[in-house]
């Protein structure tokens, strides 16, 4: 569940780091009716990272969907949602000053889908000025971790997405498996669908989602589908010989 609270008392206090209008006709859904569809929507980044929409006033479609209000000192007031026997507690809150006045954020984690035209999105939005691209690499690459090979490529394929390092998607014949254990993390990116993990346990010691792949990518990565893929910021990493420097993120 998202604090919406949290969000649009930062939203208010600190402004967002960038919004902008979006063409797009996006509808949200609830126990089988669309409870938002606008064309008017604003992409909001309320961090550096992705941005969420935020739906105007004009966009809803049943007065009664928004119950239980609570209104803040602060300029917002925080809404349960509610469709028939459903009710989503806390679920959207609308900004009632600011350059957002008017508009409403909703925690789409709660709500059954959210549609950009005719697609589901899962997750969130993607950032429109961010992208990838998938190359095809002869370059061997090898995978150490505390000092042990786990995975030995002659290829890969070089995935180069924006503000973030290149990742090495191997083949899954690389691995070695009896390194790799299951894990039951799951997490959504959207530009290449649904990941699912590996841990990593050498020397004795279990290193929790050293590794992803995603089972079904989404069309932009069908190059990487089914590949693993290790975090370059956790494991040491060797292409074509060079041993490269750990890289430097949020995510490690």
């Amino acid at each position: 569940m998202t604090d919406l609270s949290k969000i649009a008392s930062t939203i208010l206090s600190e402004g967002s780091h960038k919004s902008e209008d979006s063409p797009r006709l996006i509808r949200v859904l609830l126990n089988g009716t669309y409870i938002f569809s606008s064309t008017e929507t604003k992409l909001t980044w309320e961090h550096p990272y992705f941005p969420q929409y935020y739906f105007p006033l004009s966009s809803l479609s049943h007065k009664d969907t928004l119950t239980n209000p609570e209104n803040s000192k602060e300029g917002y007031t925080i809404y349960d949602v509610k469709v028939g026997s459903v009710t989503k507690p806390k679920a959207a809150v609308l900004l009632n000053k600011g350059p957002l006045e008017g508009f409403y954020r909703l925690d789409h984690k709660v709500l059954d889908a959210l549609f950009e035209e005719d697609d589901s999105i899962d997750g969130h939005p993607a950032d429109p000025y961010k992208r990838i691209d998938t190359r095809r690499s002869s370059r061997p690459v090898k995978v150490s971790v505390d000092g042990v090979v786990v995975a030995e490529a002659s290829w890969s394929i070089h995935l180069f997405e924006t503000m973030l390092p290149v990742r090495f998607y191997l083949p899954r014949t690389s691995a070695k498996w009896e390194f790799l254990k299951p894990s039951e993390t799951k997490t959504f990116c959207p530009y290449k669908g649904e990941a699912s993990y590996f841990d990593v346990e050498v020397n004795g010691e279990r290193k929790k989602d050293l590794v992803w792949w995603y089972p079904n990518s989404r069309m932009e990565s069908l190059a990487v589908e089914g590949m693993l893929c290790f975090y370059n910021e956790k494991v040491d990493i060797t292409l074509d010989g060079k041993e490269l420097v750990r890289a430097k993120t949020k995510f490690g």
